[in-house]
């Protein structure tokens, strides 16, 4: 059996299930290897082992907040730069977001398959919305028109 061709017709033929799946086995990796993409992001951003890099994010971000407090974001950030205590934290946070992108590409994935009991909840949710838009017309325009005070529906 060609695989190869199998797969790229499935994947013809189911897009929006294939690209979930795809997210959420790319958001697995990273619950499972956080350094493929911490330490590169640390990097671009300018958090080196070092300290931040000249004219970089980073060091626009301590520019801009000052002295650098010990338990905030960046502190922990630059930490994780330099394999210090906040490592563990920032692998911490990849691995959270990581696996709630990976359930969410399941939950998503699942919710293209026709008869799938995520697909009968994203239509009740979008009846929902659907009814909701219908008797209370754009958000914006509501929102605009009472910061005006003009009368709405």
């Amino acid at each position: 059996m060609d695989y190869f061709n199998a797969a790229k017709d499935w994947i013809t033929q189911n897009p929006q299930q294939a690209a979930f799946y795809v997210g959420g086995a790319g958001s697995a990796a990273i619950a499972v290897a956080p350094a493929i993409v911490t330490a590169p992001l640390l990097a671009a951003m300018g958090f080196t082992n070092m300290g931040p890099a000249a004219g970089s994010l980073a060091s626009a971000f301590q520019s801009y907040l000052g002295p650098t407090i010990s338990s905030t974001p960046f502190a922990y950030l630059q930490s994780a730069a330099m394999n210090g205590y906040g490592a563990a934290t920032v692998t911490s946070w990849a691995q959270s977001l990581g696996m709630t992108g990976a359930m969410a590409g399941k939950l998503f994935g699942d919710s293209y398959r026709d008869g799938s009991k995520y697909k009968a909840a994203a239509d009740a949710a979008q009846k929902v919305w659907e009814e909701w838009y219908r008797e209370n017309g754009d958000y914006e325009t509501q929102s605009e028109a009472k910061f005006e005070g003009e009368e709405t529906k």
